[in-house]
Parts: structure tokens; C-alpha cells; sequence
């Protein structure tokens, strides 16, 4: 169990508080995500969580301590690799745990496999893609035990075939592993295929329930219309009852074009 209660954040020199008495717990196992629009604070949340910020008020109870069983994944790679070749970064973490050599190997090689990078490990790490930098530091979170994973916009710079397939690596390790994901993103489509969606907008919590119940308030339909690219035009389809759940897989939104033009779906007037 992750709980914050009450907690108020304000940065050095802010006029006003980044965060403002928010009241949040995740349950173990459970895949949230906090969404919301730029300038929310949402990444400082995820910041709190991880431990990387200590709040002004209010209370932050974490099972274990978070230095150890909490891990935390930004947007930008280079900010957290540290080690020259992958099996380097991902056994950096341990090296301050007094393990043996031989329990540090073992841990290394599970991850690396884990993660999908077995045959890679004397890689180094500039030279991967930002989606196999991911996985390393993915990988190195996994070594050191951590069952709490934070994503905080790590998939971001990532082609969308990449940002599936790590999500999907990312839900069996979930099951295999037991792990509790805490998901940073702007991105509906993801937004959405969450257990559960906290959604932030000037500091507060506006919203915080199941990811679909989000879409019929107006919080809701504001963000689908503020949505660009396929977001945006699988947000009109659905909003006008042409896709029955949203969704922006093209062969979702095909079908339901296709049935468009052969008259077997009207549009609605919303």
C-alpha cells in the first residue's frame, strides 16, 4: 500500500503550492494513472512517491523504504543510465547492498532476460535505442528487487510498435512478478488501459475512479477534444457513438469507417 495524506508540495521561490492536500492510496498489484493536462504537477507527484521530494505537509506511509523498493523510470534515459554496457548499468544499484558476486551475477542475468535484453549485456548503453535504454533501466529497477515500478512519461520518446511492446513486457512482469505499476502519461489511449486513472489539473485531484467512467463528464470531453492525431480522431468517433469504447487501434477504426460509408452506422449529433 502507497498512501499520501493531505500532502502539500510547493517548489523554492513558488508563489503557490505545486501540490495542494491531496489524499491518494494505490493498491498493491494495481496499474494506476495519473493523468492530467500540462503544468498539473503530475510528474512531482510521481517525484513524491519515489521519494525523490519530501512534501511540506501531510504524510507519505510506504510499505518499504522507497530507496529500495520503489523504481522509478523518467522520460529521458540519459538521465538515469550510469553504467558504460548494459550488464554495468543494470548492477549498478546493487553495489552498495553487500551482495556476494555470485548473487549479483544471478540478479543481473534474471533481469536482463526479463526485460528482453539477454545477448546484449556488453552492449554499451549509448549506442542502444531509446527504447532498449529503457529496458536497461527497466532491468536494473527489477535487480534490485523493487515491486513498485513509477513510469513517469518513460515511453514518451518512444515509436508506438516500441511503446506496445514494452507496455505489454511491462503487464506480464506485472503478473510474473507481482509488481505495482504507478503510470505518468498524457497519452488517452494509455490513459485508459489502466485499472485506474487519478487525474490531476492545478495541483488537485479532479478525478479519480475507473479510466472509462472519466469519458462522460465534461473533464472528460474536453480532454477527448483536446486530443491530436489518431487520439483525436478515434475521440470524435467515439464521442459521436462510432466506436463503441474508445480506442485507437486502426483496425478499430477502420471497422467503424467502413461501416460509416456502407450506411450501417449513423453519426450522432454531439
Amino acid at each position: 500500500m502507497m498512501r499520501l495524506q493531505d500532502v502539500r508540495f510547493t517548489y523554492p521561490s513558488a508563489e503557490k503550492p505545486a501540490l495542494n492536500d491531496v489524499t491518494l492510496e494505490i493498491e498493491p498489484l494495481s496499474w494506476t494513472v495519473i493523468s492530467g493536462p500540462d503544468g498539473s504537477w503530475k510528474t512531482t507527484l510521481s517525484r513524491l512517491l519515489k521519494g525523490l521530494l519530501t512534501p511540506d505537509s501531510g504524510t507519505i506511509t510506504l510499505a518499504e523504504d522507497p530507496a529500495t523498493s520503489v523504481g522509478y523510470v523518467g522520460g529521458d534515459p540519459y538521465d538515469w543510465l550510469i553504467g558504460l554496457t548494459v550488464e554495468e548499468d543494470v548492477a549498478f544499484g546493487l553495489e552498495s547492498q553487500q551482495l556476494s558476486a555470485e548473487e549479483m551475477c544471478t540478479r543481473v542475468a534474471q533481469a536482463v532476460e526479463r526485460t528482453g535484453l539477454s545477448g546484449m549485456e556488453k552492449r554499451l548503453t549509448h549506442t542502444l535505442s531509446g527504447g532498449e535504454q529503457q529496458k536497461v533501466a527497466l532491468a536494473g529497477i527489477l535487480a534490485l528487487g523493487c515491486r513498485v515500478v513509477i513510469l513517469d512519461e518513460a515511453l514518451n520518446m518512444i515509436d508506438l510498435p516500441t511503446r506496445r511492446s514494452i507496455r505489454r513486457m511491462i503487464a506480464g512482469l506485472r503478473s510474473d512478478l507481482g509488481l505495482t505499476v504507478v503510470e505518468v502519461t498524457n497519452r488517452l489511449a494509455e490513459a485508459l488501459s489502466g485499472d485506474r486513472i487519478v487525474f490531476l489539473s492545478e495541483g488537485s485531484i479532479r478525478f479519480d475512479g475507473l479510466p472509462h467512467d472519466i469519458l462522460p463528464t465534461r473533464m472528460g470531453r474536453d480532454w477527448l477534444e483536446a486530443a491530436s492525431g489518431m487520439e483525436g480522431f478515434s475521440g470524435a468517433l467515439f464521442q459521436r457513438g462510432l466506436l463503441p469504447v474508445f480506442q485507437v487501434e486502426p483496425v478499430h477504426v477502420t471497422s467503424a469507417l467502413l461501416k460509416l460509408l456502407s450506411g450501417k452506422l449513423t453519426i450522432s449529433e454531439k
